[in-house]
């Protein structure tokens, strides 16, 4: 009596993890074409590698161990005697095999976002620096800068960093006028702007063809590679000592919030 309550338990669980893993399987699919194609935007892509990361891979895991596990189901059916019938074994190939496309699109996805991001990378002069814990940057599909706090689930354009010195101003009760030049000053200061010379700054406009500033147009990507030059070139000559990348990340941000870009 207590082998067939077995059996029929060990049954009962196949059929579980089945229904299970179908529910996995074409919810996959679905998620996948909700996607869309893999973008050659700069934001769309970043969003797109969070999904790969946050959703798309967890989701292959699970996939995985649900097909692992009526593997398992049915090696203990058949250790307990019972006979597979076909169309379980039918079934079982057919799960395999989508399963096996649903591997292979994940996957293939993945690597096609992973290689346009390194094509878009390449062209950027300037590595991310790192952020306060719990913040992470993305961009928009134009390649304009903003950052999530993944505790608070909450989005802004300041460079966390210089948010936190901005807003002490904001809290102080003080002249309008007086705040708005403290927090000039502030910027100023912990962008490092106060360490770049005028030379410099025209020699980097220049390298990049930007001599007549009034006329030029400039993308994001473009800017950002600007001020790294700068802060590099300041930081080389005259062996001062600039968080180059953070500096150019925390400008190129305020820059942009600034003149509503």
């Amino acid at each position: 009596m207590k082998q067939l309550e077995d059996a029929l338990n060990e049954l009962k669980h196949w059929e579980d993890t089945r229904i299970e893993l179908v529910g996995a399987l074409d919810g996959f699919e679905s998620e996948l074409k909700k996607q869309g194609p893999v973008s050659g935007e700069s934001g769309t892509l970043r969003r797109q590698s969070q999904e790969m990361e946050q959703k798309t891979n967890p989701d292959m895991d699970r996939m995985q161990s649900l097909m692992s596990e009526l593997d398992r189901s049915i090696a203990r059916q058949q250790q307990k005697g019972l006979e597979i019938p076909e169309t379980t074994i039918e079934r079982m190939k057919g799960l395999k095999n989508q399963l096996s496309r649903n591997l292979s699109q994940g996957k293939n996805r993945g690597k096609a976002i992973a290689k346009e991001l390194d094509r878009f990378e390449s062209q950027r002069t300037f590595p991310i620096p790192e952020l306060p814990v719990g913040w992470i940057r993305v961009e928009t599909s134009s390649g304009v800068p903003y950052f999530v706090n993944s505790e608070s689930n909450t989005t802004q354009w300041d460079h966390p960093e210089l948010r936190e010195v901005l807003d002490k101003f904001d809290s102080k009760n003080k002249h309008p006028g007086y705040r708005t030049a403290m927090k000039l000053r502030s910027v100023v200061n912990k962008c490092s702007l106060n360490r770049v010379d005028l030379a410099t700054l025209i020699e980097s406009a220049e390298t990049y063809g930007l001599s007549e500033l009034n006329k030029a147009t400039i993308g994001c990507l473009e800017l950002g590679n600007v001020l790294s030059m700068i802060y590099q070139s300041v930081s080389d000559v005259s062996r001062i000592d600039i968080d180059v990348h953070k500096s150019t990340d925390m400008l190129l941000t305020w820059l942009l919030k600034t003149y509503d870009m």
